[in-house]
């Protein structure tokens, strides 16, 4: 099962439900991120593994500059999650609501405090 992963090294890790220990980091990576998240992401960098292009694309796309922005990106924001909760909260938790979008940072940060207090 491991073994066509092993060319993408740095970028694929698999691992086990059962036969692997896994952090929070690697748990909130899965929760947070995840294969549909990452596809989307591929297809707005047209890195799809869909068409013509495809068996091109499956290697090419994780040694781009774009996977590599989505690793840092998702690390970072995990690492953000596990210093500041104990309980996963759900994906949409930690995303801004729509209306905060194009708040001022002074509303979007009284928005993030009143959403704090209401948890």
């Amino acid at each position: 099962h491991r073994l066509p992963h092993v060319s993408f090294p740095q970028f694929s890790k698999v691992r086990s439900v059962t036969m692997d220990h896994w952090n929070k980091e690697q748990v909130l990576s899965m929760l947070e991120g995840g294969n549909e998240q990452l596809r989307v992401f591929f297809q707005r960098h047209e890195l799809a593994i869909e068409g013509k292009a495809a068996a091109e694309n499956l290697r090419k796309r994780y040694w781009t500059k774009a996977a590599k922005f989505y690793q840092r990106g998702m690390q970072a924001h995990v690492s953000g999650l596990a210093d500041k909760q104990n309980v996963w909260r759900g994906r949409q938790a930690s995303r801004s609501p729509k209306a905060a979008t194009h708040a001022s940072p002074v509303l979007r940060s009284n928005m993030a405090v009143n959403q704090i207090a209401a948890v």
